[in-house]
């Protein structure tokens, strides 16, 4: 599972997240930082990633439009990168059922 991580979310996660979710990437590293929603789900949607993001902008596009991309929303308030990171990771197993599954099109994790 390929996670293209939105910009509320910081971009050195990406790096850390490699190991378990290789092939991520941060929007700013893939050239969209500052772009529209739509662009950004465009571009994941191409290119094989689930978007993770803490914006719940992407939820009523996921219901609009179903999937490809998946989207993960992280509901969160603000933290640390370490509890963000840990966070992620205490879902790996989740995420790849979710990642796996060809109905669902909406995760969140709180």
């Amino acid at each position: 599972m390929k996670l293209l991580l939105d910009e509320n979310i910081s971009h050195k996660i990406a790096g850390l997240i490699q190991p378990w979710f290789p092939g991520s990437q941060h929007v700013r590293d893939a050239g969209l930082k500052g772009r529209p929603d739509h662009e950004i789900w465009s571009f994941a949607a191409a290119n094989g990633f689930a978007i993770l993001s803490k914006d719940g902008d992407f939820e009523a596009i996921s219901l609009l439009r179903g999937q490809p991309p998946k989207f993960v929303w992280i509901r969160i308030g603000n933290c640390t990168r370490e509890t963000l990171l840990q966070l992620i990771l205490a879902h790996h197993e989740d995420l790849l059922s979710f990642d796996a599954d060809p109905v669902e099109s909406m995760l969140v994790i709180s």
